[in-house]
């Protein structure tokens, strides 16, 4: 059985993002450094994909719901404002405190997704929306078991992971993607079958200009971002993002097109 690893370094690095939430939430937990109208796409199709899955998980209204990894708080209360009793937890005390100052009255508390302080079959819903890619391979297998344990039989568990296969370059920043086959299987072994799953971040065309891609080194892409928000290079990265709005409409509706990251919907056995 795999034990929970020293985590005081990833939560050095939220905090860090935590800090800078407070002048902006979607460059904290998107792409960070980067304009702010890419960041809103990257918010906007994300929530694309959340609010399509979450709305046939059945009604929230009344419904006890987990959001893990809660960051900033943005997915809690979008839980809270369907009607559910939804708690927020985090690693990062930082991103919870922005949560608090962002949503006071709203429930959020610290605690480890590999460790959670719940009983079992507490919750009807849970949601991890960019979380359990971030752990180590061992440890996305405790997190996955830790949350089907608190969801009760016939409930569900909404996740939002990148896609692909791991890589020394992917573990070396903070990601550790799965094929959909890899993601299907990690929950089915804890217990929740898939129910449904769609793609997010069809960014063909930012792809094409090597942004919001592992493939690309992390100060590069850095680099490229920023530039991104001055002059011609500017109105190219505006054109592409609104290109980009066009292929996460479209691309849903062709049988097999890739997305950087899938949105699945399981239930709980």
């Amino acid at each position: 059985m795999p034990t929970e690893r020293d985590l005081s370094a990833d939560e050095s690095h939220w905090d860090e993002r935590g800090l800078a939430a407070g002048e902006s939430e979607t460059d904290a937990v998107c792409y960070p450094g980067a304009p702010a109208f890419l960041n809103r796409y990257a918010d906007w199709a994300q929530r694309r994909a959340v609010t399509a899955l979450i709305s046939n998980a059945g009604e929230l209204s009344g419904q006890r719901v987990l959001d893990v990894g809660c960051g900033t708080g943005r997915w809690t209360a979008l839980l809270a404002a369907a009607g559910a009793e939804a708690i927020g937890i985090d690693r990062s005390e930082t991103m919870l405190a922005e949560a608090r100052r962002r949503r006071p009255g709203l429930d959020f508390r610290r605690m480890s997704a590999t460790r959670l302080e719940f009983p079992a079959d507490s919750f009807d819903l849970a949601t991890a929306v960019t979380v359990v890619q971030h752990l180590e391979p061992a440890d996305q297998a405790l997190a996955v078991a830790e949350i089907a344990r608190v969801v009760r039989p016939g409930g569900h568990v909404l996740a939002l992971d990148r896609v692909g296969r791991g890589s020394a370059f992917s573990a070396g920043h903070g990601t550790h993607p799965r094929t959909r086959d890899g993601w299907r299987a990690l929950w089915r072994d804890a217990g929740a079958e898939l129910v449904e799953w769609r793609g997010q971040e069809f960014s063909y065309p930012l792809a094409v200009a090597a942004l919001g891609r592992t493939s690309v080194r992390p100060a590069e892409l850095a680099r490229t971002q920023r530039r991104g928000g001055r002059g011609w290079r500017r109105t190219v990265l505006l054109a592409l993002v609104g290109a980009s709005y066009a292929t996460e409409i479209v691309a849903p509706l062709v049988p097999g097109a890739p997305a950087n990251h899938v949105a699945a919907l399981y239930v709980v056995r």
